[in-house]
């Protein structure tokens, strides 16, 4: 199923893991003129309009293992769907240091418009495929969402809080212990060589915003996300040595 918010894979599965991929897209409408922001920025910057190769990661997952999959179709510089309607940066008016004109000074009905649009379809997209997955007890089951991280990027933002950078390949992001938490940890450990850190290079205990906290409130659901290095993912080879990773994690559930 598609939509001009998302893409949609497996929508007939009833597992109780289901995978998300809100910056997996990079489309911004014509209308918008890339946003006002100089088209280098987008090739110098491969996760300025979106994650670099999560949409790739996410088909293979998804399509191999025959999972649901809800991925974002748009830019988050549009609207950013890892956010709370309340969040300061749902409409960002830089990112990664550039100014993004187009969002600058928004009107209220250019920001509904966009909610309407955009962020509310993909959100509702998930509510109904975790009502979906639920079990006969009504619990929830799980949500992973796949993201990647820039360097330099994370470690600018944790220098504003005084607090070190290490660079690792993947961060394990929650704001609640699970299952699937604890079955990633073990995973990561002994099965890859992969460096890891949990909730890092962002905290989600502190951050408290985006699918994870939106979604998991409700029915037991379970949220982790992963934060994988985009230096580990600039070729289609790198994006599917971490597709192969990630399905034979899932498989191993």
């Amino acid at each position: 199923m598609m939509s001009k918010s998302f893409i949609e894979l497996n929508p007939q599965s009833r597992s109780s893991l289901i995978l998300l991929g809100e910056h997996a897209g990079f489309g911004i409408p014509e209308s918008y003129n890339k946003m006002g922001v100089d088209p280098l920025v987008f090739r110098r910057d491969p996760n300025f309009g979106g994650d670099k190769g999560v949409r790739r990661i996410l088909f293979r997952a998804a399509k191999e293992l025959g999972l649901p999959a809800v991925m974002g179709r748009q830019s988050r510089i549009l609207v950013d769907l890892n956010r709370s309607t309340d969040h300061p940066q749902l409409f960002c008016e830089t990112q990664h240091g550039v100014d993004v004109p187009r969002n600058k000074n928004l009107s209220e009905a250019e920001k509904q418009l966009r909610l309407d649009l955009y962020y509310w379809p993909f959100h509702h997209q998930v509510e109904k495929r975790i009502a979906q997955s639920l079990n006969a007890e009504g619990k929830g089951g799980s949500l992973l969402t796949i993201h990647s991280y820039t360097p330099d990027v994370a470690q600018k933002a944790m220098a504003k809080e005084d607090a070190p950078f290490t660079e690792v390949d993947v961060g394990i992001l929650y704001t609640r212990e699970s299952p699937l938490l604890e079955k990633l940890d073990v995973f990561l450990k002994t099965e890859t060589d992969y460096s890891f850190a949990h909730n890092y290079p962002y905290d989600l205990k502190k951050l408290k915003s985006g699918s994870i906290e939106m979604h998991q409130q409700k029915n037991g659901t379970a949220g982790v996300a992963l934060e994988i290095n985009v230096k580990k993912l600039l070729s289609v080879q790198d994006q599917d040595r971490w597709a192969d990773t990630i399905i034979r994690f899932l498989r191993s559930l």
